[in-house]
């Protein structure tokens, strides 16, 4: 599974960890599943489920 399959933008936990790796720089330890590919483009696919996610919520 890739990590945008793996992100789901309604769950709390996943939005913090998020921004924990924004602040640091990377994912708090444990995670990820260990078997989590990431490919090159998953930070424009994350932040576009999340806007999507925002977009469902708040229109």
């Amino acid at each position: 599974m890739n990590v945008y399959e793996f992100f789901d933008p309604y769950e709390h936990s996943h939005l913090e960890a998020f921004q924990t790796l924004q602040d640091t720089g990377s994912w708090p330890k444990g995670f990820l599943p260990k078997d989590t590919v990431i490919p090159n483009h998953w930070q424009m696919m994350i932040t576009a489920k999340i806007a999507d996610a925002w977009m469902e919520e708040n229109l």
